[in-house]
């Protein structure tokens, strides 16, 4: 309670600016750095257990509070100071808490169960809602503050509010999470989603509005030609590994689109809400969710594009080279992509298992894996392993970074680099034999007289001749780059040869 008086009010609530001066009334809806409004009151939210008993060898029968579950969630209504029974309505009347004892659902609230460090919490609970001025909320918490409204069987407790930035068109849902365990002591925590409602706004708005609807052209023409690419294959269509990719980002494209459209639909039935009451309480977190999903489907759509993207450049020779490299060594890559797994995963779990109850950055088995990746780039957290156990951290570290970054990297190289001599061996010989075969060809037909078919033909100059012969041996040795630049100058010996043969045709 002495946070939020003395530290989440005044930045809520600002009654001052920089200078000291006092607010205007309407200035005081903006948040503490006069840049962002606040968009309606914040509100606090509690999670409780019921009481449960159990009996232990010697002690007998003993009253206790179990961990957070949803089966174990408290949702009876009660009287102020947790007290069960017949509340008094006319002291309810004149009370500014009096919601906050009574539950109510996640359904009603559009409330979502939410992560936190220690356990997840339901989207419900004993909410109480504070006023968009700062005296109604000062009392409001000291009405809580005298009846204890934080007890032993208090599991978390939300502090929820939303921001809107109009120099960046941006909403923001901030959530301040307090968790307290059955054993005891504080876990806070906080989430801020940002997200936009209004997406077609000032100039990136109309940008945003051209590609979307360059977007939407483009996905009908890509459904026309697999739509008939089906039609005329049937089921060979979908042999080819690009026309299921094709396929897959076709329906990822409607999938978004049609989490596009519940966003807006969401949005607007949100906005106007609070349009009707702006001094209630406005839950943004299933916008903020719903925005959250849209983008891991848009970023999927766009990684599959990529790939789509590598497919079309395959058709490169320096691409195409680089496809012969891995797949001449993929066999060792997925072997050797195991290994250094398996080994990183040990590693993680052994940083979890020693640094875990103290570092932040090791608290589970995820965060021990993201920690550890960063230091394979250069950005390690060492300093605060060293901290608590100096001789453990300095061996876990050494021995980390010698067996993955030097060794196994080393490794990793060194398979790309056999690959690419292979690869390089196998095109220089190809080459090599093309020309000899290439050469024998021309030879055969030089000096060995096939008989020519009966249809009528254009006969060009110089075929089955030594000078077309010598030609196409300085055609097949000069690149095609290098006759645009430069083009062949006709000899006299060739000017001569050529009225030869015409005089002969």
């Amino acid at each position: 309670m002495k946070w939020l008086r003395y530290t989440a009010f005044p930045e809520l609530y600002p009654e001052t600016d920089y200078t000291g001066e006092r607010l205007h009334w309407r200035l005081r809806q903006n948040f503490h750095d006069l840049t962002s409004f606040r968009v309606g009151p914040p509100r606090l939210r509690q999670l409780r257990v019921t009481n449960s008993s159990e009996v232990f060898s010697f002690f007998g029968r003993i009253r206790t509070r179990p961990k957070y579950d949803l089966p174990m969630e408290e949702n009876r209504d009660f009287c102020f100071g947790w007290v069960s029974g017949i509340c008094d309505k006319e002291r309810e009347a004149r009370s500014f808490s009096y919601a906050g004892w009574k539950f109510t659902s996640a359904v009603e609230v559009w409330g979502i169960p939410i992560p936190g460090r220690y356990s997840t919490y339901g989207g419900g609970g004993y909410i109480t809602e504070l006023a968009v001025n700062f005296d109604f909320s000062n009392r409001t918490l000291n009405e809580l503050t005298d009846y204890l409204w934080i007890d032993r069987n208090t599991r978390a407790i939300y502090l929820e509010f939303n921001l809107y930035a109009p120099g960046l068109n941006l909403f923001a849902y901030n959530m301040f999470l307090a968790e307290f365990p059955e054993t005891g002591g504080i876990v806070t925590s906080y989430t801020i989603y940002p997200f936009r409602i209004y997406l077609h706004l000032g100039t990136n708005g109309i940008y945003t509005l051209i590609c979307e609807i360059l977007f939407l052209l483009f996905l009908v023409a890509l459904t026309g030609k697999v739509v008939s690419g089906i039609i005329k294959k049937r089921k060979t269509f979908f042999k080819s590994i690009w026309n299921i990719l094709d396929c897959s980002c076709i329906t990822l494209s409607f999938v978004c689109i049609s989490m596009y459209a519940g966003r807006h639909i969401l949005a607007s039935q949100t906005m106007e809400k609070f349009k009707e009451d702006p001094n209630q309480f406005i839950n943004f977190q299933h916008i903020a969710i719903w925005d959250l999903l849209f983008n891991l489907l848009h970023a999927t759509l766009l990684s599959f594009s990529t790939l789509r993207l590598v497919g079309i450049l395959g058709y490169d020779k320096r691409f195409s080279k680089i496809f012969l490299v891995l797949n001449n060594c993929a066999k060792d890559l997925f072997w050797f992509g195991i290994f250094i797994l398996y080994v990183f995963l040990c590693y993680a779990a052994l940083g979890y298992l020693l640094f875990g109850k103290y570092i932040e950055s090791y608290r589970d088995i995820f965060e021990s894996m993201g920690t550890l990746f960063i230091s394979m780039i250069g950005k390690s957290k060492f300093t605060e392993i060293n901290e608590k156990d100096p001789i453990i951290a300095q061996f876990y570290f050494f021995t980390f970074i010698l067996l993955i970054v030097f060794t196994l990297l080393t490794m990793f190289i060194a398979i790309l680099g056999e690959s690419i001599s292979a690869v390089h061996t196998i095109n220089k010989r190809s080459k090599a034999e093309e020309l000899i075969e290439f050469l024998w060809n021309k030879f055969k037909n030089t000096f060995v007289r096939k008989s020519e078919p009966t249809t009528n033909y254009k006969k060009q100059p110089f075929q089955n001749t030594s000078i077309g012969f010598l030609y196409d041996i300085r055609k097949a040795f000069n690149d095609s780059d290098d006759d645009k630049k430069f083009p062949r100058v006709t000899t006299d010996f060739e000017k001569r040869a050529k009225r030869i043969f015409d005089t002969n045709k």
